[in-house]
């Protein structure tokens, strides 16, 4: 039996919002989506302890967790998968339809999003708007007749506001059009802080914004980052890599991330797909010959983004990669000169990227 609750991660402060806690651990946020958390924290999210102890967030780290939670609810990223159930089914049967992908809430998680969050930059937010607005229409046959309450996590920006003015600055920018009126309602809570709620009727992109969603889609928008595709859980890896990204980052101006950075460890679907598809390069690891690190560079190149291959010296020259890579550029690697490897990955990426 389901009870309604404030959410403790967006805490439903946009207007007309609600949030659904299904013993034991499962909420339904009309912003959030569907996630689960530590039977402890939902304890403290139903008794209404939504600001104190783990859940005591600052704006921009609700933000963030409510964004990543909606990228692994049932209707995925800016609405990529369908609702595959409805909301009189059981929390698990809906689940198990979804994938069995909703984000579980753990304290150890919230921990770590007080030290990382970063809230996506308005640049971020309005290539996510894009894809929300285009995917509803290319799968629907029509304009999206009003922006919905989860469209600002989906895009992450803080607030329902906020996700309209970003769909604003694309309308000036001539990339969404609106056919209709819009509408402006001042909603005044108890604790006396007003918030504006504006309804838009008939959302879409223009012939510029179908443009702009096309090369979204085919990877044409470059990140100021490169997407790593490796084998998690390599000690000796890992110390290499945390050394690799400070001079990267240094000496290129490029950030370097894997999933362990974007979501849970392992998770490969549409937020690595789109991952990829906005990195400016990707770094493919294939030293333990693992399916992931090669699908992930198969895709890069499907989509043409310059991919260096790279893999640990004595594996390499024991016996090479697979066929299909070992005539690429291979940079070797060793725990003994990371300062070679650095180096010659520096002068590789300023190569491939033309600088």
């Amino acid at each position: 039996m389901s009870s309604q609750v404030k959410c403790p991660v967006c805490l439903n402060i946009d207007p007309g919002t609600s949030c659904r806690h299904i013993p034991e651990v499962t909420f339904e946020c009309d912003v959030c989506g569907n996630y689960t958390t530590d039977q402890e924290l939902a304890l403290q999210a139903r008794s209404g302890a939504c600001n104190t102890g783990y859940w005591e967030l600052t704006k921009v780290q609700r933000t963030v967790l409510s964004h990543r939670i909606r990228l692994r609810s049932d209707t995925g990223m800016v609405g990529r998968r369908q609702q595959l159930a409805s909301a009189s089914e059981e929390p698990r049967k809906r689940q198990a339809l979804s994938g069995g992908r909703w984000l579980h809430v753990t304290k150890e998680m919230l921990e770590r999003l007080r030290s990382e969050a970063r809230s996506p930059t308005p640049a971020e937010q309005a290539e996510n708007a894009i894809r929300f607005i285009g995917d509803h229409v290319s799968t629907e046959d029509e304009s999206l007749g009003y922006i919905p309450d989860q469209f600002r996590a989906a895009i992450g920006a803080s607030d329902y506001g906020s996700g309209l003015w970003v769909v604003e600055q694309l309308q000036a920018k001539g990339l969404v059009d609106f056919a209709g009126t819009m509408h402006r309602t001042r909603v005044r809570f108890d604790d006396g802080v007003s918030e504006i709620q504006k309804t838009l009727a008939a959302v879409t992109l223009s012939l510029d914004g179908w443009q702009e969603y096309e090369q979204a889609n085919r990877g044409s928008f470059e990140g100021n980052y490169g997407f790593v595709a490796l084998q998690f859980n390599d000690p000796e890896l890992d110390e290499l890599l945390a050394t690799t990204k400070a001079t990267v980052l240094k000496e290129t101006g490029y950030d370097l991330i894997d999933m362990r950075d974007v979501e849970q460890a392992g998770i490969i679907d549409n937020i690595m797909r789109l991952k990829i598809a906005d990195a400016a390069f990707v770094l493919a690891d294939l030293t333990h010959g693992n399916p992931g690190a090669y699908w992930e560079a198969g895709y890069a190149e499907g989509l043409d983004k310059p991919v260096v291959y790279i893999c640990r010296e004595d594996v390499f020259d024991r016996g090479k990669t697979h066929f299909d890579t070992n005539h690429c550029t291979t940079i070797p690697w060793s725990s003994d000169d990371p300062s070679q490897f650095c180096h010659r990955l520096i002068a590789t990426l300023r190569r491939s990227l033309g600088d």
